[in-house]
């Protein structure tokens, strides 16, 4: 378990970037589909998700300088681009699955607005997508070796932590001491049965946000 999937030089790949993107891909794709089979406006669509997922970027960033402001103060020698560089790398530090949410949703409202469209049927499209982003950064999570501790456990099921959770923020400085040691898995997640009803038409219109 290694949070980089490959790395050329100084450049690398992240596993928690590409569990992401994947689960967005295929989310877009699904919405594609449940789309044409209820009638639905494709090509305002595709521009709902792109701009969504633009906005989500975008608040999920802005939300987590919000909470970790002290991770960007400046830096004695540091010069104002190397700081303004610092706030957009989202490379460095993280996102907040929060902003992320707040700001897309936010998206999706102005369309709304402007289109006079039916806001819960074109919601109801993004559920796969915004279930299978969260579920590829709680992987993430777990290839990082962060946010994810349970209890301890001697059985065959459990996993070691690598060094790496050991040197992420500040907030998971708690890990030190169980770095090295077998947990369970903290919470189990129901996202994938609710996007699984939604895409087999169990939970019909605007049961499904």
């Amino acid at each position: 378990m290694h949070p980089e999937l490959f790395k050329i030089g100084d450049f690398s790949i992240a596993w928690y970037g590409v569990l992401i993107t994947m689960g967005v891909l295929i989310g877009a794709w699904l919405a594609n589909r449940m789309a044409v089979r209820r009638g639905l406006d494709t090509n305002l669509l595709s521009d709902m998700i792109f701009f969504s997922v633009l906005w989500g970027v975008i608040g999920a960033r802005v939300i987590y300088i919000l909470t970790s402001l002290d991770q960007f103060r400046f830096v004695n020698g540091e010069t104002f681009w190397q700081w303004a560089f610092k706030l957009v790398n989202i490379r460095e530090g993280g996102i907040s699955i929060h902003g992320g949410l707040l700001f897309g949703v936010g998206a999706l409202l102005y369309y709304q607005r402007r289109y006079k469209i039916n806001f819960y049927k074109y919601a109801d499209l993004f559920v796969p997508g915004v279930t299978l982003g969260i579920i590829g950064g709680r992987l993430g999570n777990f290839f990082n070796g962060a946010d994810t501790i349970g209890r301890f456990t001697t059985l065959p099921i459990g996993w070691t932590w690598p060094n790496f959770g050991d040197t992420i923020l500040g907030v998971f400085n708690s890990q030190r001491n169980w770095t090295g040691m077998p947990g369970l898995c903290k919470q189990p997640n129901g996202d994938a049965v609710v996007s699984l009803l939604c895409i087999n038409g169990d939970l019909p219109g605007d049961q499904c946000i």
